[in-house]
């Protein structure tokens, strides 16, 4: 099985949810024995050569680094996102690609890469009338025409909740365009394959959730010597993902009755770490990490606050799997396998969970108790190479 695997950007390293997803599908792809793997990355990440060079079983190819502006984006008739991904050199590059190479399947990971589908996967259709000579799949990380619009809401400034809701209108066109010329879709949750179904009746949906290709710690023992913190990781660039958070640092600061540190650990700019430490004497930041497991390796719990976002949330695994105890919100761990009072603690708003913070910080039996149920749950559940196994097999028997 050829396959030609199309990214908005390089994976390598994965500083974000989405990158290490990208670049775990990529790595059990790669090791697939009946797989061929070419992957092109539209714009050239930080170390992404050097870093990718362990991958040498497959070809990989890459875009020049995009420099764009965001005013620009608001006159093309596609979103910010894919303006900043895919340009017409690397719309070019692909052609010339899908000319000479006997590919059986393009994947395109996520909607950024849309115009890929747009600018070629229509006009080879036409070319092999009416199907294209190679197959074409969609590999969702969130139903982008649900989570964008309803992101952009959650702007406070007007002008830019104008140009936000513009831009997920063009998010959203662009999705439902890459699925109505897809042979196949993906879908992260059990939750996002229902929507695709639903709206999509005619389309092939297989469920892709991620599995955990990280580093699994088998023993760990929460004592009075590890200090009250609580971790939460992710990226913080995305003004929907900063508003969260100080939602959730204004909660802690007027309900911190156990003195718990808050770790935050993820991108985000200068001016917004600056500002979080002026606001909030109680947290470390970490902006800038290799490796996940030292930044855990001494935290008590961890919190999964997050209702805007969608799709699964990939550090929920590194918690499980680090041996952190979780408190989050229900839809936060959709497809986790973890249960409430038993292997998390499940909340409904920042001010419970400051409250259940407060309750169990110096329980170490329940946490400890609580963090074995959750590993032990889930241990078996997440495996990358069962996953693509039965992508690949779905492909050859559905689709082929």
């Amino acid at each position: 099985m050829n396959i030609l695997f199309i990214t908005r950007e390089s994976p390598w390293p994965p500083h974000a949810g989405d990158l290490l997803f990208t670049k775990e599908l990529i790595d059990s792809l790669s090791e697939h024995d009946e797989v061929k793997l070419t992957v092109y990355c539209g714009n050239l990440g930080a170390d992404a050569v050097s870093a990718s060079s362990n991958f040498s079983q497959a070809n990989i190819f890459f875009g020049k680094k995009k420099t764009y502006s965001s005013i620009r984006s608001i006159f093309s008739r596609y979103p910010r996102a894919v303006v900043g991904a895919i340009d017409n050199v690397d719309i070019k590059n692909i052609k010339r690609m899908l000319v000479s190479n006997d590919f059986d399947f393009v994947f395109m990971n996520e909607t950024s890469v849309g115009n890929v589908a747009i600018s070629i996967g229509k006009k080879r259709r036409e070319e092999y009338v009416g199907r294209a000579k190679e197959k074409y799949v969609y590999i969702s990380h969130n139903v982008d025409y649900v989570l964008r619009p309803k992101a952009a809401k959650e702007e406070d400034r007007f002008f830019k909740r104008l140009v936000m809701v513009f831009d997920a209108w063009k998010y959203s066109k662009t999705e439902r365009k890459v699925i109505e010329y897809s042979d196949v879709v993906t879908a992260i949750s059990d939750e996002d394959k229902v929507v695709y179904e639903r709206d999509y009746p005619e389309s092939e949906v297989f469920k892709l959730s991620p599995g955990y290709g990280g580093q699994k710690v088998f023993e760990r023992k929460i004592d009075i010597t590890t200090p009250r913190i609580v971790a939460i990781v992710g990226s913080f660039l995305w003004h929907v993902k900063q508003k969260n958070l100080m939602e959730i640092l204004e909660a802690f600061r007027d309900s911190n009755e156990a003195g718990v540190i808050v770790r935050v650990a993820g991108k985000m700019t200068n001016e917004f770490r600056l500002s979080c430490l002026e606001r909030y004497p109680f947290i470390e930041i970490i902006p800038n990490f290799e490796n996940v497991n030292l930044v855990l390796k001494d935290v008590r719990m961890a919190l999964v606050l997050e209702r805007v976002g969608g799709g699964f949330k990939l550090k929920t695994l590194d918690y499980i799997f680090n041996r952190i105890p979780v408190v989050a919100y229900k839809e936060s761990i959709n497809g986790s396998g973890l249960v409430d009072g038993e292997s998390c603690f499940v909340v409904d708003n920042v001010e419970e969970a400051c409250s259940v913070v407060n309750e169990y910080i110096d329980n170490l039996d329940e946490l400890n108790l609580m963090h074995d149920n959750a590993f032990n749950r889930t241990l078996d559940k997440f495996s990358w190479e069962t996953r693509v196994n039965e992508l690949v097999s779905f492909l050859k028997e559905s689709v082929v």
